[in-house]
């Protein structure tokens, strides 16, 4: 089979993300796997002799989407594909289907998030998702969304979460003994410079949806009663700048670290060694930082997105609190910062259930079926 995939991450014009490693091995099982991916860089990216990644290159979003469709267009006279897979519902979605019309392919859209929902970006969902021959959600939260919302029939979703490979965390019995040397000491490093206090870590891109501002207000609601509470806040965005000043604001400079990105095994120690992981999105899709921090052990707070109550269990596997409710958010951190034995407990739990999830050959197999459904109902 021959896939031409829309794409929203430039991360996988980096032949070493993780994104771009993962979509390698989904192009094991393909003739052909091409990748257009909305980017301000106009490259073409190989990842193996399937697997080829075009930026579209452009300056701001009009350009990007623009650049999109000339170099669909250029790929779809030139060779046959299969069937064309968008990234979103929306304005891609709207791209793949009017190709997939033109060239006479199979159409799939897949669901990994639904936001920003305005009266405009609805009717276009329910356009693109009405002429979709198979529609991959990434959630059961958002499958039973399409089905209320959106009067979608279960049988034209594919249910298929997303493999998350651990492997460059060193994570588990598959880590070399280069990874194992370097954990062993990024650990050190972590132990001694904040092995006094109580670490609570999120990793994110510092971005609205992801409301980091709900961690920093719980941090100020909790550091009188927990004076050695310290918060890492892990990654990069256009949100910095505005977090550094509420962070000064809120007395939180002895409280807070804005840790910048961290990769590979430089960011496993905060999984592993802090006291608690926290996630408090507005919306996710699934969320996969979730299921590296389970990986880990680690105690996980979150709100209710993405995979709670399927990958993490109330009070079984972690603790799920309502978006934008910091009350709650210090109610749960209080409790975890309180009870060591809590902690295990949870991060326990999260460990385990991540060992029920699907396999890359058990999830490359979901797709592998979305993929037939769409051309079968091209």
């Amino acid at each position: 089979m021959k896939l031409l995939s829309l794409s929203l991450d430039p991360i996988i014009l980096n032949p070493q993300s993780v994104v771009a490693l993962r979509n390698a091995r989904y192009g094991e099982v393909l003739e052909k796997y091409a990748i257009v991916v909305i980017s301000p860089e106009a490259k073409v990216v190989p990842l193996s002799p399937s697997v080829t990644v075009y930026g579209t290159g452009g300056k701001n979003k009009v350009l990007q989407l623009v650049g999109m469709v000339l170099r669909v267009w250029k790929l779809l006279r030139t060779e046959t594909f299969d069937v064309i897979t968008s990234q979103d519902t929306y304005f891609l979605g709207l791209i793949g289907y009017c190709f997939s019309r033109i060239f006479h392919t199979g159409i799939e859209v897949q669901v990994l998030g639904i936001e920003k929902l305005t009266f405009f970006r609805k009717r276009l969902a329910l356009f693109t998702l009405s002429h979709a021959g198979s529609i991959r959600v990434l959630s059961l939260g958002l499958k039973k969304r399409l089905i209320h919302e959106f009067s979608i029939k279960e049988d034209r979703m594919k249910l298929v979460p997303i493999y998350v490979d651990v492997s460059t965390l060193g994570f588990g019995s598959t880590s070399t003994d280069a990874q194992k040397r370097d954990i062993e000491e990024e650990n050190a490093r972590f132990k001694t410079t904040y092995g006094s206090r109580l670490n609570i870590v999120s990793v994110n891109r510092l971005v609205p949806i992801k409301n980091i501002s709900m961690q920093l207000q719980a941090v100020a609601a909790l550091k009188e009663s927990f004076p050695n509470i310290l918060l890492h806040v892990v990654g990069e965005g256009p949100d910095k700048v505005s977090l550094q000043q509420e962070i000064e604001n809120l007395g939180l400079t002895e409280h807070v670290v804005l840790q910048g990105a961290k990769f590979g095994t430089h960011l496993s120690p905060f999984f592993s060694q802090s006291d608690c992981f926290v996630l408090t999105s507005d919306f996710e899709g699934y969320g996969m930082v979730i299921v590296e921090a389970a990986t880990a052990g680690s105690c996980i707070v979150m709100t209710d997105v993405g995979c709670a109550g399927e990958v993490i269990q109330h009070e079984v596997s972690g603790l799920i609190v309502p978006p934008k409710d910091v009350a709650a958010l210090v109610s749960a951190l209080s409790r975890v910062m309180s009870e060591p034995e809590l902690r295990s407990r949870l991060g326990e739990g999260a460990r385990r259930s991540i060992a029920e999830l699907p396999s890359f050959d058990k999830v490359l197999e979901k797709y592998r079926d979305s993929w037939e459904q769409a051309f079968v109902n091209k």
